[in-house]
């Protein structure tokens, strides 16, 4: 699968890279955009970028409806040139640890790369990991970039066992994406209160505060802290 699109001659992985670099401001979430009973349509020389779309493969369970054609539509009508797809839903699945996990996973990386190969100007891909899993995760990141030319990574900002991405434990998941120069994208959840339980029983509200934004600026933080920790051991 070529990773060229058509966005001024640029390729999806030169886009992202690009936003990455300039710390570009996120585009609204597409949930609250889509509610809009007026479409307010996207002013991007040669269409916006949305860098995290949510997608969701057969039989996986979802709060309201989606389809590859729905995506399309109102791609077109908010003015989205290409969508990343993203499988950020069913987190308890995906990261159950055991081969359940594995399975859905592949799954889902298959049909996102299938999306692809079909929609190939207006789709991109997020590889997704079955993260407490460090030996299927390691497979899943060889298989995601050398088969199904993924354009780069989805976590969460937990891993359902109670560790952050910063955990030591990950750290060979982490230094085979360095080597592959991936691009990783965080994504708040599984469940906050599982990666921090102490936390959240003596704060029973934090969960309130610590969804969305505030996760991944932890998850983000801890990298970076565990990293220089590391560092200065």
């Amino acid at each position: 699968m070529n990773s060229r699109r058509a966005t001024g001659g640029h390729s999806r992985r030169e886009a992202l890279a690009a936003l990455a670099a300039a710390g570009a401001a996120s585009l609204a979430p597409l949930g609250g955009v889509f509610a809009e009973s007026r479409a307010v349509k996207l002013n991007v020389r040669g269409g916006a970028i949305d860098v995290h779309h949510h997608f969701v493969p057969p039989g996986g369970a979802t709060n309201r409806p989606w389809s590859p054609e729905m995506s399309l539509e109102q791609m077109d009508k908010f003015g989205i040139a290409v969508a990343i797809l993203s499988m950020t839903q069913n987190g308890e699945l995906l990261y159950n640890g055991g081969e359940k996990g594995r399975s859905a996973v592949r799954a889902g990386n298959e049909y996102g790369a299938e999306l692809m190969q079909k929609h190939p100007d207006k789709f991109g891909l997020l590889g997704g990991i079955p993260m407490p899993d460090i030996e299927g995760s390691l497979r899943e990141v060889e298989y995601a970039y050398d088969v199904l030319k993924v354009d780069g990574i989805g976590i969460y900002t937990n891993d359902n066992r109670g560790r952050w991405p910063g955990d030591p434990y990950f750290e060979p998941l982490w230094q085979e994406l360095d080597r592959r120069n991936a691009i990783v994208y965080m994504h708040e959840g599984v469940h906050a209160r599982v990666a921090d339980p102490v936390r959240y029983r003596l704060f029973p509200g934090a969960d309130r505060v610590d969804g969305g934004p505030a996760a991944r600026a932890q998850a983000v933080a801890r990298v970076r802290a565990d990293d220089a920790a590391r560092e200065r051991g």
